[in-house]
């Protein structure tokens, strides 16, 4: 038996999901950390700290950043601090990346509800590309970037709820929550509410047309299928005059409610709105500027070329146009892909009016432009298959949609090259300084480490309403209270480990393993000059009191995992036994490896029995149970990605073996 097409949708579903999900997970595993940077800093001030001292208050929460009062971000990310019980940029990056692959896929399914399963496969390959390729490595690698997800998704909710719903529906109200929400979780939240007062607007200005002017005969293929879809055959003739007044007051009567909720939205979102003084220079500072820049947004993925934007909006302009001249158009398919196009465009308005100094459009940024492409690439299918016959200058209309989509499918390689080649290593290169500078400075306590010339070395900034002495803001902020025991287990205090027997193993000696770190503890089997690996030993420590998290890590470094070498945990009131065993020795390099913690008191013993062989270990650093499920699931992220591109495949293949796809 064939798979029906209802079968299949499911199948591009699960392999959107599993490809979406994989890439970005691959992605973290291969360029993240675990340690907190830059603006995530503010929330130990305004959120953490506060809280844990029993003084947070709603008006901290919801308390501007920069421009934006970003409520949710700031309750969510307390949300995973206290489940989790430790504070890491991992877990926050993983949700995010559940949170963002499931709130797309919906929107997928909902757009294959409108527009037919038929569109499925391409449905998913479209969010596919959106959710896998690079271009959006920032949001990705950055777990404090949650407001760029909440926007979209609650967007997506308003344009959906409100723009398509009947006033006073329960469905309506979502799209009141969700368009109040959307002003919580950045200063552009209130553009969905913009969006649908263009969307109805538009309903409204077509309607008066449509009831003003006749309307031609349907073409002779929209007549055979009239009796099928439900269309008819011949047009009405216009209505009295009296009457198309009645008409259009009615409509606008209907319409009001939904265009009072959003005119107040986006009155609340300019009233909310806060000007930072030290962001006016990042402005357009003329129009010529502004315009420069709102050509390279709308130009997306050819940031580079301005000028390409009048192309690249070729597909939703026409579908609008097809919209405005044809009554057979004016379905909720056209409708959605058409406000999905304007919000997008919005966006780039107010991108260009706030960062129109920057050079190019930032990366982060990219997931809220990159639903230009979206609109165009879906307006493209809607023409195709329902309207291309309708379209002047027809036969020009194919060749047309291949270059645009080559054009955009060759944008977006470029774009990934630049990311893969030049941004992802420097991000790489700046966390490792970030990691090593910060856990200098907490093994040592000397401001020595923070001393660079790069400020892009430490984990935070002085901000312009501070002395600008980085290294200090580092310090502050460090020193807070609370936060050294909030710290992912990189850059934690380890557990008070005291030696109870030693023989062999050296403290501090000689360890050929990297990185180096000052100040920092370590045990060794590593014999001095002229022994080296030769040597033997046992470690035995003092009882270590019961951990406060569910796990530990350990950085180890040597040949563990080999015979004779062994690294045990030990539970005193049970005699359990955890073995610390790496799949591949670490070798010359730090590897950190974790393993639950024993229950009571517990004591480590190390042994090194091996005459070729040394093994080198670190006090254990407490690990939260999302860090530890954070890990595991980056490590599957690889084998995701290709299990979804292999569903996709099959779907591929079903397609091509059976022709009657509807």
């Amino acid at each position: 038996m064939k798979p029906n097409k209802n079968t299949k949708g499911l199948l591009c579903l699960a392999a959107l999901v599993l490809v979406g999900l994989g890439a970005r997970l691959w992605l973290i595993q291969t360029y993240a950390t675990p340690l907190p940077f830059w603006d995530q800093w503010d929330d130990t001030r305004t959120v953490f700290c506060p809280y844990f001292a029993g003084k947070l208050t709603l008006a901290a929460l919801f308390s501007p950043h920069n421009e934006h009062r970003i409520f949710l971000t700031r309750i969510y990310n307390l949300a995973l601090l206290l489940i989790n019980g430790q504070w890491d940029n991992l877990v926050q990056m993983v949700a995010n990346v559940f949170f963002y692959v499931g709130a797309l896929a919906g929107f997928a399914w909902l757009l294959a509800r409108i527009l037919g399963q038929r569109f499925w496969p391409l449905l998913a390959l479209l969010f596919m590309a959106v959710l896998a390729t690079p271009f959006t490595w920032e949001n990705t690698l950055y777990g404090y970037d949650s407001q760029f997800y909440f926007i979209v998704f609650l967007a997506l909710l308003t344009i959906w709820l409100l723009g398509f719903h009947k006033p006073g529906s329960l469905a309506w109200y979502g799209g009141v929550v969700a368009a109040v929400c959307s002003l919580f979780a950045m200063a552009a939240g209130m553009l969905a509410a913009a969006s649908v007062i263009g969307l109805v607007v538009l309903r409204l200005l077509v309607q008066m047309w449509s009831r003003a002017q006749p309307q031609p005969g349907p073409l002779p293929h929209e007549q055979a299928r009239g009796t099928v879809e439900g269309e008819s055959s011949s047009q009405p003739s216009p209505p009295p005059r009296e009457e198309r007044r009645k008409m259009a007051a009615g409509a606008l009567r209907s319409a009001l409610p939904t265009l009072a909720v959003c005119f107040v939205v986006v009155g609340l979102g300019l009233a909310m709105k806060v000007e930072v003084s030290y962001h006016q220079a990042l402005k357009a500072h003329s129009l010529m500027e502004f315009l420069v820049f709102l050509g390279k947004c709308l130009a997306w993925p050819w940031i580079v070329l301005p000028p390409f934007a009048v192309f690249n909006l070729f597909p939703v302009m026409l579908l609008a146009w097809v919209y405005w001249r044809s009554e057979q158009a004016r379905t909720p398919a056209e409708e959605l892909v058409l406000t999905l196009g304007l919000w997008g465009v919005l966006q780039a308005l107010a991108l260009a009016y706030a960062r129109g100094n920057y050079i190019y459009p930032q990366w982060r940024y990219m997931d809220g432009i990159c639903f230009i492409m979206v609109a165009n690439a879906l307006s493209l299918a809607l023409l195709a298959t329902r309207h291309e016959e309708r379209l002047p200058f027809r036969r020009y209309f194919r060749l047309c949609a291949g270059l645009w989509v080559l054009a955009c499918v060759f944008g977006i390689v470029l774009l990934c090259g630049r990311a893969w080649q030049v941004d992802l290593p420097l991000r790489d290169m700046y966390q490792r300084q970030q990691l090593w500078t910060t856990r200098a400075y907490l093994a040592t306590g000397e401001r020595k480490y923070l001393e660079t010339r790069e400020k892009e070395y430490l984990i935070r900034w002085a901000t312009p309403s501070e002395p600008q002495d980085n290294p200090q803001a580092v310090i502050n902020m460090l020193n807070q209270p609370h936060i050294r025991e909030l710290m992912p287990a990189c850059a934690r205090d380890p557990l008070l480990i005291l030696p109870a027997s030693v023989t062999g193993f050296l403290t501090n000696g000689e360890v050929p393993a990297r990185p180096a770190m000052p100040g920092e503890t370590a045990w060794s089997s590593f014999g001095p000059s002229g022994v080296g690996a030769a040597a033997k030993g046992r470690f035995e420590s003092q009882p270590i009191p019961a951990p406060k998290l569910p796990f530990l890590e350990f950085r180890v470094a040597g040949d563990l995992g080999q015979p004779g070498l062994s690294l045990l945990l030990i539970e005193l009131n049970s005699g359990k036994k955890t073995e610390i065993k790496p799949h591949t020795p670490p070798g010359e390099n730090w590897q950190s490896y974790q393993v639950k913690a024993p229950v009571g008191e517990f004591k480590i013993i190390a042994s090194d029995e091996s005459s070729t062989g040394w093994l080198a270990f670190q006090p254990s650093r407490e690990v939260g149970w999302l860090s530890w499920l954070s890990a595991r699931l980056m490590a599957l992220g690889k084998w995701v990605f290709f299990a979804g591109l292999t569903i996709y495949a099959v779907v591929i293949a079903l397609m091509i073996t059976d022709r009657r796809w509807r």
